[in-house]
């Protein structure tokens, strides 16, 4: 694919280093696209908002519509997770992108810690994760061991890619049913230090897993 950076750049937009992510990791990666789009979309309807005040009340009740139809309480990606073979070296090559340091990868939780669970039965699997924060969003690198998981799964089935994206939510059990009952199950939950999270299969309808985030 032919990276076409000119195509978002007509928008005469002044990017900030999350937009130019965005904009970078759906031209890359097709399958969040859709998805992130809706995000792009919220932005530029607050930037709307701020530049033309006659409008508000139609912005404002037509946002309000939306939300009462958001199953998440928040149209806000605040993580992209990509799957990796080897987080060594997918992380230099992103610090060499970005102009950054290479972070240090480091183990999620056993499962006295974790307490994760993979298809609703307890499991002992463990990725190496490491983390780019870019302003509001985050890329999150992830290397699986070898027991079953969301994460080992989708390597086996579809290689390195995209294999999340993140919201942070409130009421996260919540959420859950109400995901459920939209046809969009629970794959993967455990806890971290200072919260938890699970994944929601929602590869079907996105294209792509949901994870939420919510911390204590």
């Amino acid at each position: 694919m032919v990276y076409n950076l000119s195509r978002w750049l007509s928008l005469k937009l002044r990017l900030q280093k999350r937009d130019l992510l965005l904009y970078f990791l759906m031209t890359f990666f097709e399958p969040v696209k859709k998805s992130l789009l809706n995000f792009i979309h919220m932005e530029f309807s607050l930037k709307i908002l701020r530049e033309n005040p006659l409008n508000t009340f139609k912005i404002i009740f037509i946002g309000d519509e939306i939300m009462d139809k958001n199953l998440l309480g928040t149209n806000i990606v605040t993580q992209i997770g990509i799957i990796v073979k080897d987080i060594d070296e997918a992380s230099q090559t992103y610090a060499d992108f970005f102009g950054v340091l290479k972070p240090k990868w480091n183990w999620t939780d056993g499962y006295e810690k974790s307490h994760a669970e993979f298809n609703g039965k307890p499991s002992d699997a463990r990725a190496k994760l490491a983390f780019f924060d870019m302003g509001q969003l985050q890329i999150e690198l992830i290397e699986p061991d070898e027991n079953i998981s969301t994460w080992r799964e989708f390597l086996d089935k579809h290689g390195e890619g995209v294999h999340h994206i993140a919201f942070q939510v409130k009421d996260m059990d919540e959420k859950i049913k109400a995901l459920e009952q939209n046809d969009m199950s629970l794959v993967q939950k455990g806890d971290y230090e200072g919260g938890r999270y699970a994944y929601i299969d929602t590869f079907s309808k996105l294209k792509v897993i949901t994870e939420l985030l919510e911390n204590f």
